[in-house]
C-alpha cells in the first residue's frame, strides 16, 4: 500500500487493442511471430538506490549456498556467515529478478527505450503497441511484459525482429 500501482508494475496491453491489431493482420494476411524474450528480467539492471534508499538484498541459504560453494568455492567461501548453525550468503542484487515487486516494470522501460532505439513509436493510447515502418509497410508490436506478438507481411522482418530480441 505504499507503493502505487504505476511505481510497481509493467503496464500491459489492452486486449482491444490486442483484438484490434490481430483483426489488422488477419485482414492484411501479414506473417505472424509469438515469442518470449529469455531472462528479460535478469537483463535489467537495478537502479542504483537513491539517498536515503535501501538496496535489495538477497538472502541465499540452504542448498543453494552448498551449491555455489560447489560451482566457484573461492569466490563465495569468504561471503558465508552462520545465522543457527546454518550457512547463509547475503548478496547485494544487481539485476531484477523474477519474482521482484518491480521487476516487471523495470524490464518494461529498459524494453521501451530499447524499442525507441530501432524507431518504433509507441501508441499513445496503450503503452505496450508499438509500430515502425519498414519497406514501406507497418511493422507492429504488441507485448505482455516478456511475451511479444509481432506482425509485418515480410516474414523477414519478423525473422529479423526475432534476431534482434535475441541479440539484446
Amino acid at each position: 500500500k505504499w507503493i502505487n500501482r504505476d511505481e510497481a508494475a509493467s503496464p500491459t496491453t489492452s486486449a482491444e487493442s490486442v483484438a484490434i491489431t490481430c483483426a489488422i493482420d488477419a485482414k492484411e494476411c501479414r506473417d505472424i511471430m509469438s515469442c518470449d524474450v529469455s531472462n528479460a528480467f535478469v537483463q535489467t539492471p537495478m537502479p542504483q538506490p537513491k539517498d536515503g534508499e535501501d538496496r535489495v538484498i538477497l538472502k541465499i541459504r540452504g542448498e543453494m549456498v552448498d551449491m555455489l560453494l560447489e560451482i566457484e568455492y573461492e569466490t563465495f567461501a569468504d561471503y558465508i556467515v552462520y545465522e543457527n548453525g546454518k550457512k547463509v550468503i547475503y548478496a547485494v542484487v544487481l539485476r531484477a529478478l523474477y519474482g521482484m515487486l518491480v521487476a516487471s516494470l523495470l524490464w518494461y522501460k529498459k524494453f521501451r527505450k530499447d524499442l525507441e532505439g530501432i524507431e518504433f513509436v509507441f501508441n499513445p493510447y496503450d503503452p505496450c503497441v508499438a509500430n515502425r515502418m519498414i519497406n514501406g509497410n507497418q511493422h507492429t508490436i504488441r507485448f505482455h511484459v516478456d511475451d511479444v506478438l509481432s506482425s509485418h507481411d515480410d516474414p523477414k522482418v519478423n525473422d529479423d525482429f526475432l534476431v534482434w530480441l535475441n541479440k539484446n
